[in-house]
């Protein structure tokens, strides 16, 4: 885990997973076994993904 990562409540992180610093996980979110997060990244969702790929999906019609 990154120095001044922040994760919020109930967030699940899996094995093997890396944070990089300045990172944020959002609440309730699923952080699944293989999958780091960068430097200054926004994760959140049910399965977590970057804030700019969540807003480009839901633009699109959302998930299919």
């Amino acid at each position: 885990m990154g120095k001044d990562s922040l994760i919020g409540a109930n967030a699940y992180i899996g094995p093997g997973i890396t944070l990089g610093e300045s990172c944020n996980i959002g609440t309730n979110s699923y952080l699944r076994r293989g999958r780091s997060v960068p430097d200054r990244a926004t994760m959140m969702s049910l399965p977590a993904m970057p804030i700019r790929q969540m807003v480009q999906m839901l633009r699109s019609g959302g998930p299919r």
